[in-house]
């Protein structure tokens, strides 16, 4: 955080395109010669085993946002924008079986594509094939379509019963860390964080978490509406969408209010030590922004 925070974020722009491609192809490693665990494909490094589907939306928005704003991206024909900026990195997301980083992903694409003031008539022939691909793959199948509809349903551990349980029974000041209650929960330490902050510290921490968390996001949107430089603008909303999609969907999960896919709270889940580092990289981005607001002319 502290060297991206000194470091010109420009300098990035020259290796975008790089950027996106080894990330393509490490997605590509890793599902073909990733190592499982906890259901899920993790790179595996000379025995360091790294979740690193779950952290390349990070690198895809640095990387996105050096691409949308260069000469090449306005030579590229849609088709061409369609098949390397969606339908590859969505196939690998399926291929991977994972669900947030996909949505994550895609919503990114999405609002990037609409502050890099793009045609609509662009941004509507790239997303719409994505939503009638997404209808057919999840709709035109019964069993994806009544898993969609009844997520609960398939969840053997019953988490959200449990975790609606354990915040409704916690009190305003909790119960404390050896709560017998709490220490049946699978993988709490990252997947129900929030639900053993409030058990353990009460209702009363859980609303700081929460206070702290819109205070958080709100932060980094004051940044981006005062950067002019479009390019630092495009990485700023683009980590924004991702730490607010995290946060808060973190949150309504752990109510009972979303579908559980088993996302990490940004900073406080035990979620191992590449998620942080990615996290404290991307606020380090987000300050050598906001360093160079008054420096760098607005385009």
């Amino acid at each position: 955080m502290l060297f991206l925070w000194f470091f010109d974020y420009r300098k990035f722009t020259y290796f975008s395109g790089y950027l996106y491609m080894l990330t393509l192809l490490a997605m590509v490693y890793t599902i073909i010669i990733g190592s499982l665990r906890d259901g899920k494909i993790m790179l595996n490094l000379g025995g360091k085993i790294i979740d690193f589907i779950s952290i390349t939306p990070y690198l895809f928005i640095i990387a996105l946002a050096g691409i949308m704003v260069s000469n090449r991206w306005k030579k590229q024909s849609i088709l061409e924008k369609f098949i390397i900026f969606i339908l590859i990195p969505v196939y690998l997301y399926i291929e991977s079986d994972v669900t947030f980083p996909l949505f994550t992903y895609f919503l990114s694409f999405m609002i990037l594509l609409i502050f890099s003031k793009r045609s609509w008539k662009e941004f509507v022939c790239l997303i719409t094939p994505f939503v009638v691909f997404f209808m057919v793959f999840v709709l035109g199948n019964a069993y994806r379509t009544y898993i969609l509809l009844h997520p609960y349903n398939h969840d053997p551990l019953d988490r959200k019963s449990q975790s609606l349980g354990a915040i409704r029974f916690a009190g305003m000041w909790g119960h404390g860390f050896e709560s017998p209650f709490i220490k049946s929960f699978f993988n709490i330490q990252s997947d129900m964080i929030f639900t053993y902050v409030i058990h353990s510290f009460g209702w009363f921490m859980g609303i700081v978490i929460f206070v702290s968390s819109v205070f958080f996001v709100f932060r980094i949107m004051g940044v981006a509406r005062m950067v002019g430089d479009i390019y630092g603008k495009l990485i700023v909303i683009g980590i924004l969408t991702v730490f607010s999609a995290q946060f808060f969907s973190h949150i309504l999960m752990s109510i009972g209010l979303v579908p559980w896919t088993g996302i990490p709270l940004p900073f406080i889940s035990n979620y191992g030590g590449v998620q942080f580092i990615f996290q404290l990289a991307a606020i380090g981005m987000v300050l050598s922004i906001y360093r160079r607001k008054d420096i760098i002319k607005s385009n």
